[in-house]
């Protein structure tokens, strides 16, 4: 009887302490931006060769896009990306960023990309730290991203070229 009761109060120890290391995670930051956000800082190798950083495109309307080459949706989205990119030329810069890190043993997607046409830079995630300070746990992501370097619009589906033009026209 005596057992019982030491190892009951133990077990509702256990359950009180599993309660509050819980209700305490609940309470933290979620590591991600979201719009009203600055964009987070990033450096990745562009698969056309070179780096391109955050830094060196702000001044301009974004649109970040997140995808993978095994995505169906991200594949399925890139010629109507491509075509809004091709209407905002000049106005909205449009970048890719390819999680790398999620394919491993795959080559970047270069055959992808060729066989879209697509003349936007596409960047590399090669070790997934921008995918997590972004937050993106899904795909595809796009993201608009104001000359002030503010996220003000996301797309967390597949998108049409209107839905990608509407989202520029946030970024403007």
């Amino acid at each position: 009887m005596r057992l019982r009761l030491i190892l009951s109060a133990l077990l509702l120890l256990v359950a009180v302490g599993a309660t509050w290391v819980t209700i305490g995670r609940l309470k933290a930051p979620l590591v991600g931006a979201a719009v009203g956000d600055k964009a987070p800082p990033f450096t990745l190798t562009a698969m056309q060769g070179g780096s391109v950083s955050l830094s060196s495109l702000q001044g301009h309307p974004l649109l970040l896009n997140f995808m993978a080459s095994w995505c169906g949706p991200c594949k399925a989205e890139l010629p109507a990306l491509q075509a809004a990119a091709t209407v905002e030329q000049g106005v909205v810069k449009v970048v890719a960023i390819d999680l790398t890190f999620s394919e491993p043993g795959q080559a970047p997607p270069t055959a992808l990309i060729a066989q879209d046409h697509i003349h936007f830079p596409v960047l590399l995630d090669l070790k997934g730290k921008v995918a997590y300070e972004y937050g993106v746990v899904n795909l595809p992501v796009t993201l608009a991203v104001n000359a002030q370097g503010v996220i003000v619009g996301e797309l967390t589906s597949q998108g049409s070229e209107q839905a990608f033009l509407t989202l520029m026209a946030k970024a403007e």
